[in-house]
């Protein structure tokens, strides 16, 4: 991932590093399980009554943007906006996600009829700090 970020930014990515992290999920907006899912969609159903109050289309306003070769959209900014109001959402509550975890398919198919693709890969977004037990430099593969 490193490498092929630099490739597509070499002005802003001369040296292409990775480091591991030791993370402790704490309190986990898990967008792998069925109640996050549900939060999600109530936060999505308040954002879009404020987009229809204000005239707007929410869908046209923040439409998935750059779909990569299997049709998977890399920048989303409906669902980055969704989640960042289910935060402000529940903080009304006094609670605080620490962190956010999410399986992303992406590419091709792994291999033809193949329900795997390419570039499927988890995501983790550290919310607090704190979280993070430590870190490492992960050995290289050969």
């Amino acid at each position: 991932w490193a490498k092929q970020t630099q490739l597509r930014h070499p002005e802003r990515i001369s040296e292409p590093a990775v480091i591991g992290a030791i993370i402790d999920l704490g309190l986990c907006l898990n967008l792998c399980e069925r109640e996050s899912i549900l939060l999600l969609q109530k936060s999505y159903e308040q954002l879009k009554t404020t987009f229809d109050i204000a005239g707007y289309d929410i869908t046209t306003q923040l439409k998935n943007k750059v779909p990569d070769k299997g049709g998977f959209n890399l920048i989303r900014p409906l669902d980055c906006t969704v989640i960042e109001n289910l935060h402000k959402i529940v903080a009304k509550e006094n609670i605080s996600f620490d962190t956010v975890y999410g399986y992303f398919q992406e590419g091709e198919d792994a291999f033809i009829g193949s329900g795997i693709k390419e570039k499927s890969h988890i995501q983790i977004c550290v919310r607090n700090t704190a979280c993070i037990k430590g870190y490492f430099l992960p050995r290289e593969i050969k």
